[in-house]
């Protein structure tokens, strides 16, 4: 299983290599033959490009039968509710509000302010009656991320 997800993320960052904005965020090999790719860009993800990268894998998927005659392919972008997963994700997400959770459980909501390969920031404010009283920012350590999502306040 884990050689077919290594053969497949391969592929997949060769169609992406002359695609520099897009980015390949993880792909899952599931019970029941079920393959799912998600793949990001620097703008969001065109569905054309979700066919492509589709067509292309399948090609190679048959061709070599990793997954012999029965299977299910889905190529597409992570979702608004999925956690983030790459460093790039959180880079694309600079001033948007994200919801943390760390490791220890701790919650923390505030505004993508800075992401690097360490750790990123954000700018958390409390509001009483429409006015601000308090602004933190927190610094969290990227390896203390259990999951990060996207907040929207609809």
């Amino acid at each position: 299983m884990e050689a077919v997800i290594e053969k497949l993320e391969t592929l997949v960052n060769e169609w992406l290599q002359d695609k520099p904005d897009h980015f390949l965020v993880e792909v899952k090999l599931l019970t029941g033959n079920k393959v799912q790719v998600f793949l990001d860009a620097e703008k969001g993800i065109k569905i054309e490009t979700c066919v492509e990268v589709s067509r292309y894998l399948e090609k190679h998927i048959d061709e070599n039968g990793w997954l012999g005659e029965k299977y299910i392919l889905e190529v597409s972008s992570p979702g608004m509710d999925t956690p983030l997963k790459v460093a790039r994700q959180y880079q694309r997400r600079i001033g948007q509000e994200l919801s943390v959770v760390k490791l220890d459980g701790v919650k923390i909501e505030g505004v993508l302010k800075r992401f690097d390969d360490v750790e990123l920031e954000l700018e958390a404010v409390k509001m009483v009656k429409g006015k601000v009283i308090e602004t933190n920012l927190y610094q969290i350590p990227f390896a203390d991320i259990k999951n990060a999502k996207l907040k929207f306040n609809f």
